[in-house]
């Protein structure tokens, strides 16, 4: 009887089994059941333990990930999967008689539909690539363990001069861990670049450079606050010399990644840059660095005297004197608030009976003083002055003086022309 199979097998492979239109439509419709959505592959990734790997004879989604090249780990893994949906829709057919129920299907026609439904394939790559994104995703953060890197590795790499090479190796590790070939994590790493690259690539900047020891945050933040142009060119200036340098370091990203790129066909102009452009572009990104640091010393000078000017032109917006500058003045706070509590009976629109005759009163009765006393009549003599001029502004008389002798000297010449 074995040797009667081993013939059959022989005779018939795989590759010449016929699968059935109904089959094939029952195990399309099927295809979101064997293979997870991005989001849920993200969750399920992270809580991925590595010695998962080393189970065996147990089909689901947590183990997919290490055999979903494996076409006879597959095979059972589907027929899990069918018997999970034909056991929900008996429970359902209990309640409602009319939900139809999977027919089962057999592990050749498993065997013939992973082989030759072009739907499957395009299925499977796509989740292999879901893997790949999820992965760059739990790899950028710091915070969280992964079945390949603990947090606080995370945390020293981030600092390294190379974290960008660092980073990309260790989504490959990952890959090569979960069983996935070259030919898929490779194109997935490349068309999912705009995840990580540029991010990681600004952070390996930062730790080779030190750019920001030259500014610290407080005359960064005066920048901001009290010269907005200074700030913009110092920010320009960073911008500037960045992406040189990433220009640059595409250059050795494409001699690292060369036979994928070119796969892809996602070579960028830097990317094919001679070696002597290479090292005029570096040379580039020192001068640059250069002309940054006179920038922020320029600003630092600026920005701090600036600062104090403004400081104190601001002061007495807190601080203000309790005098209008002519004599000292103490407010009254209760009779400032006095109308908060002492509200009009109307606030303009109530109708209120108004008298007339009170309004005109003093039209026709004027007091002659403010305290409503009456002022006594003055006679006013025209010619008085004519006859009592005073002798002085003041109306006191001028005492008469003493004439002089207007010979006294003639006769009292002093000795010297100085006196003693």
């Amino acid at each position: 009887m074995e040797k009667l199979s081993q013939l059959q097998e022989e005779k018939f492979p795989v590759k010449h089994l016929v699968l059935s239109k109904e089959d094939q439509t029952i195990l399309d419709s099927n295809l979101a059941v064997f293979f997870m959505n991005e989001k849920n592959i993200q969750k399920q990734l992270a809580r991925l333990n590595r010695f998962e790997r080393d189970v065996v004879d147990k089909y689901d989604h947590t183990h997919l990930f290490f055999h979903a090249r494996d076409n006879k780990w597959l095979v059972q893994y589907i027929l899990a999967c069918l018997d999970e949906v034909r056991c929900m829709q008996f429970n359902e057919k209990e309640k409602d008689p009319t939900v139809q129920v999977l027919k089962y299907i057999t592990p050749q026609t498993i065997v013939s539909y992973i082989t030759q439904s072009p739907n499957f394939k395009a299925q499977r790559a796509e989740y292999e690539q879901n893997v790949v994104k999820a992965y760059i995703n739990i790899l950028k953060d710091a915070k969280i363990d992964d079945f390949q890197v603990h947090d606080y590795e995370k945390r020293i790499y981030r600092k390294k001069a190379d974290y960008d090479k660092i980073f990309r190796n260790k989504i490959v590790k990952a890959m090569r861990f979960l069983c996935f070939s070259a030919r898929t994590y490779e194109p997935a790493i490349e068309k999912n670049a705009d995840l990580w690259r540029d991010q990681v690539r600004r952070q390996t900047f930062e730790n080779l450079f030190h750019l920001n020891k030259y500014l610290d945050n407080e005359t960064l933040n005066k920048c901001n606050l009290f010269a907005p142009r200074v700030f913009a060119e110092i920010n320009n200036a960073l911008e500037d010399i960045y992406q040189t340098w990433s220009a640059a370091r595409d250059y050795i990203y494409y001699q690292d990644n060369q036979e994928t790129i070119d796969k892809l066909n996602q070579a960028t102009p830097n990317m094919k840059l001679s070696e002597v452009e290479y090292r005029k572009m570096n040379r580039k990104v020192m001068v640059k660095i250069t002309q940054y640091k006179e920038i922020v010393a320029k600003a630092k000078r600026s920005v701090h005297g600036k600062a104090f000017i403004k400081t104190k032109a601001n002061y007495w917006n807190t601080h203000q004197p309790d005098s209008n500058g002519f004599d000292i003045v103490k407010i009254d706070e209760e009779k400032l608030k006095y109308w908060d509590n002492h509200q009009p009976v109307t606030n303009g629109h109530d109708e209120v009976i108004v008298d007339e005759e009170k309004l005109r009163y003093w039209d026709f009765n004027q007091p002659l003083t403010n305290d409503g006393k009456n002022i006594p009549a003055k006679e006013i003599n025209y010619d008085y002055w004519d006859h009592h001029q005073p002798q002085t502004s003041n109306g006191k008389p001028v005492p008469q003086k003493k004439h002089k002798n207007p010979k006294y000297w003639d006769q009292h010449q002093p000795d010297t022309y100085l006196s003693k």
